[in-house]
């Protein structure tokens, strides 16, 4: 479903987009309802980077990690460095011999 989304945004042609992981905040409904297991930081690695493939090529890029007070964190804690997630994904995509637009179709 992730996929068919990012097809559907390529589609659109947006100017711009922002894509970050779903975190937990302390004392928030989502912490204390608990069942949720964030991702892992290769599963957001790989989800980011393919995604990005289907995006429409010029389309900006505004966020593609998440912003949290570490004192407010809960999980996942890697999402506390950003520089660190975009390194990964870049170099994920490089691996691959892929770049945003990829697999882009109109």
């Amino acid at each position: 479903m992730i996929m068919e989304t990012a097809e559907e945004i390529g589609r659109l042609k947006l100017d711009e987009i922002k894509i970050h992981p779903l975190h937990v905040i302390k004392e928030t409904k989502l912490e204390t309802q608990g069942g949720y297991w964030p991702l892992e930081l290769e599963e957001y690695i790989d989800l980011a980077s393919k995604f990005l493939e289907y995006l429409f090529p010029s389309t900006v890029i505004q966020r593609i990690s998440a912003a949290c007070p570490t004192e407010s964190l809960v999980a996942p804690q890697w999402i506390s460095d950003k520089q660190k997630v975009l390194r990964r994904i870049e170099e994920r995509l490089r691996e691959k011999g892929a770049f945003q637009g990829t697999r882009y179709k109109d």
